[in-house]
């Protein structure tokens, strides 16, 4: 597979706003395509109100994991 660091403009349109209504108005740290033999993921860490979370999303804008990282 393949990792590669991507800007938020550059998700899908369903996962750019899946993530916009869940997490409203976020400030997006890092975002990571993932290709691999399962297909196209996007890991994303954001921040949200004081509070960082770690989510995976495809490219249908499924949310597939979602943890929240204590600081």
């Amino acid at each position: 597979g393949s990792s590669r660091a991507i800007f938020f403009y550059q998700l899908p349109l369903a996962a750019s706003r899946a993530l916009d209504k869940k997490y409203a108005n976020a400030n997006y740290i890092e975002i990571y395509e993932i290709t691999n033999d399962e297909g196209t993921q996007y890991r994303i860490r954001l921040e949200q109100e004081s509070k960082t979370y770690r989510i995976r999303v495809d490219g249908n804008g499924n949310i597939t994991d979602s943890d929240r990282i204590k600081k």
